[in-house]
């Protein structure tokens, strides 16, 4: 009885932390960061803000939650396309995927108000750092393992390899901002093969 009491708590407890991220994703993305008071997110959340501090000390724990949520689902990725045959051709034929999530003009002008913070909250710059270090450590990862010796390269052409997907799919998110009529089909057209021939070197 105790083992499923604790399951349930378990449970509860992740569904409360997810209620607070969806609620600070709502706040600073209508307010920013700065003007996101926890008292803010508690009333969208609808809870008190004692519950809250119950879950996370501060903005920068919820940031650290949601940077922890993105990173995640970036590795679920990784891993699934590292159970592929043909893991190159995988990563391109997912392309399309990552389009789609850069497009998400939510998830980018959250993306774009922490990062901003970046450059005054050395807290926020340490999470950020990090978490682009696992991206980066997990996208090299992905791209050695496809590596035949006729597809072999140096270690800095795969670093290199590494930033420009990162910087294609990133900067893909600030154009859909920008530009709020940039033409899907289109560009997916063209950048299958752009992400083909970064990974061909």
């Amino acid at each position: 009885m105790a083992t499923g009491k604790s399951k349930t708590d378990e449970s509860r407890t992740q569904a409360r932390c997810q209620q607070v991220l969806e609620a600070a994703r709502l706040c600073f993305q209508e307010h920013g960061f700065h003007n996101a008071s926890m008292s803010a997110i508690a009333k969208t959340a609808g809870m008190s803000v004692g519950h809250i501090y119950h879950y996370f000390e501060n903005k920068e724990a919820i940031i650290a939650a949601i940077v922890a949520r993105d990173e995640a689902a970036f590795q679920s990725r990784m891993h699934e396309v590292a159970k592929q045959g043909d893991i190159f051709q995988a990563m391109v034929d997912r392309s399309e995927g990552g389009l789609d999530r850069s497009m998400d003009t939510n998830d980018s002008a959250l993306l774009m108000e922490i990062l901003a913070e970046v450059v005054r909250n050395p807290r926020v710059a340490e999470i950020i750092h990090s978490s682009d270090a696992v991206a980066r450590r997990e996208l090299g990862a992905l791209i050695g393992q496809a590596r035949t010796p006729a597809k072999a390269c140096s270690e800095a052409s795969q670093l290199a390899q590494v930033e420009l997907l990162l910087a294609v799919f990133e900067g893909l998110k600030i154009r859909a901002i920008r530009n709020p009529g940039l033409q899907r089909d289109r560009v997916l057209a063209l950048l299958r093969p752009v992400v083909q021939r970064i990974l061909e070197g």
